[in-house]
């Protein structure tokens, strides 16, 4: 039995405490922020606003595989806020999957949002896809993998809070 790691005053550090509390508000927040942005696309694309860009190339709005961007775009918003919801569910339940997750997710949405810019660039030539939003949602989810994904794999407290078995 390994002895548990302690914060220099005996208290051992486990449980949701310390730098967790900033991951349990970004948890908290993250599906509710992916649903609000997720929601407009979702209604519209059920609604049949997208009709004319995707379906009749005689229309004078008409973009080529217009369709297969939005339906990938639709599928990695999906994706992106189910694993929210279920990161929320792990983290409050302090399961041993919370850091993969964690870590997945927080690897994926960068990927995702360079691989959406690029493919927006590549079937729809011409049309400015990079601007300040996409820009400031890229730089903010680099720079939010690049400080949380070594936290969940170097922490104590996770470590102990997630992957140790309690007792």
């Amino acid at each position: 039995m390994t002895k548990a790691a302690t914060d220099g005053t005996g208290n051992e550090l486990k449980g949701i405490a310390g730098w967790l509390y900033l991951v349990a508000l970004g948890v908290v927040v993250s599906p509710i922020r992916v649903f609000i942005d997720y929601y407009p696309m979702l209604n519209d694309y059920f609604s049949g606003a997208y009709d004319s860009l995707t379906t009749n190339p005689n229309a004078k709005s008409y973009i080529p595989h217009f369709e297969t961007l939005i339906k990938a775009e639709l599928i990695g918003n999906a994706l992106i806020l189910i694993l929210a919801v279920g990161l929320a569910v792990l983290f409050f339940s302090k399961h041993r999957w919370f850091p993969r997750t964690y870590i997945f997710l927080a690897a994926f949405t960068p990927i995702f949002l360079v691989t959406d810019l690029w493919m927006a660039a590549t079937l729809i030539p011409g049309a400015e896809v990079l601007n300040s939003d996409m820009v400031g949602e890229i730089v903010r989810s680099l720079l939010a993998a690049c400080i949380w994904i070594p936290y969940m794999l170097v922490s104590k407290r996770v470590n102990n809070t997630f992957r140790r078995q309690n007792k």
